[in-house]
């Protein structure tokens, strides 16, 4: 408010003003006292206390309403009201406002900025980005920690990080902001040449940065890179990723999926940002199929959110015939990433070799023989290495064929039949 008021060239006086004095009395008299300079403005903080103040408890009577609005009316001096909510003030109130702004929260990279400047000599890049991705997070929240932290190291209290963090999160958790957000997952370096995709992935990303927008659908199978291309392509976009699971999304109350599904829209717009609902499957199933009402309320506030976003929107799927066919519909591009080719398989092993510090031999021979070879599999056999010995290149091409028969089925149980048993 203050901000407003200097932007506008004059000098703000704010008025304290508690629930059990007079206020209008107070701010009327202050008009009148200032009406001849020009060049000031009043600013009241926490309208919402003001024009609660002569409610009669239990009750939603109001006994000045008529003062009030003609106080609106009728005064000429510039004064801005702040609140933090609306929720409680009469619609007849609000409506003899000349603006109404609603003040969000800044953007992650602004606020990113802030937490850098208060938290940087305390805290890693990496609990600074938890911190600025926890949801709902504000500059005074910010300001708040970084205060603590001064009074904590001021104090010569050395505390480990770790414990700083939690902290924190209680300090959060205090104030109704629930829990730290989860630490960013490590993404794999994504290579266009080591995707085996039916759509040239380099060409899309020129093309969607000249376009400015385009909405995209990704499927295939699961280990294929469809993350991690989204992760790529919000850095050739120049733009933040925003991510949203199934558990980001839906919720258990009547409509809370919906208001969920709006949000995450409004929210990249608000950052600029790409858009990317991962396994959308799980909450766009194909309302044809539905059991509940709610399963097709949910695919119908998607679709309209969908429709009249205008940035850039990305979907994956494992399971693209489970999706409803609208939705499917209104997506630009439907890319599918599969598993790799002999070749793709053979240098991703070559370029891991180096990593693994094998030299590759004869056994590459036996790397092509197998299929269904995706990233996904050189990754988690890359995780096995940190806490198992492997001597030679040979067991690593036996790894990755026991990863693509996993995927195959054929370590399956055997069925077991009803019946008697052959002797």
């Amino acid at each position: 408010g203050k901000l407003l008021i200097e932007q506008a060239g004059k000098k703000a006086y704010t008025l304290k003003l508690g629930r059990e004095e007079k206020v209008l009395a107070c701010w009327e008299r202050a008009c009148k006292l200032s009406r001849n300079d020009a060049g000031t403005a009043i600013l009241i903080d926490e309208a919402d206390d003001v024009f609660n103040s002569d409610l009669v408890q239990g009750t939603t009577d109001r006994t000045n309403k008529a003062r009030i609005n003609a106080a609106l009316e009728n005064s000429k001096k510039l004064t801005v009201w702040t609140t933090n909510s609306l929720r409680s003030m009469d619609a007849a109130i609000i409506r003899r406002f000349h603006f109404v702004l609603k003040v969000g929260y800044p953007p992650r990279a602004q606020m990113e900025k802030l937490a850098q400047g208060a938290l940087a000599k305390s805290l890693s890049e990496e609990n600074i980005s938890r911190l600025v991705n926890t949801e709902n997070l504000s500059p005074a929240l910010v300001a708040q920690v970084g205060e603590i932290v001064d009074n904590l190291q001021g104090n010569k209290v050395k505390f480990p990080e770790d414990s700083l963090m939690s902290l924190l999160e209680d300090i959060l958790k205090a104030q109704g902001f629930g829990q730290l957000a989860a630490a960013t997952k490590k993404i794999r370096k994504f290579d266009p040449a080591l995707s085996n995709s039916d759509t040239d992935l380099e060409a899309l990303s020129e093309g969607l940065k000249e376009a400015g927008a385009g909405r995209l659908c990704l499927y295939g199978p699961p280990g294929t890179g469809k993350t991690e291309f989204c992760h790529w392509l919000a850095k050739k976009l120049e733009r933040p990723l925003i991510m949203k699971k199934a558990s980001d999304l839906l919720n258990c109350y009547v409509g809370g999926t919906e208001h969920n599904i709006a949000a995450a829209f409004e929210e990249a717009k608000r950052e600029n940002a790409v858009l990317l609902f991962d396994e959308i499957d799980s909450f766009l199933q194909d309302r044809r199929t539905a059991n509940h009402s709610w399963e097709v309320t949910q695919v119908n506030e998607f679709l309209t959110q969908m429709e009249s976003y205008e940035g850039y929107l990305v979907a994956t799927t494992n399971l693209l015939d489970l999706m409803d066919n609208a939705c499917l519909r209104r997506f630009d591009l439907k890319a599918k990433l599969d598993y790799m080719t002999d070749d793709q398989a053979e240098e991703m092993y070559r370029r891991q070799a180096q990593k693994w510090k094998f030299s590759v031999g004869d056994e590459v021979n036996n790397l092509r023989k197998i299929r269904n070879l995706s990233p996904g599999d050189f990754a988690a056999i890359d995780r096995r290495l940190r806490f198992t010995k492997v001597v030679s290149g040979e067991k690593i091409v036996d790894m990755l064929k026991v990863e693509a028969q996993l995927k195959e089925g054929q370590f399956s149980a055997a069925r077991r039949t009803i019946g008697f048993l052959d002797n």
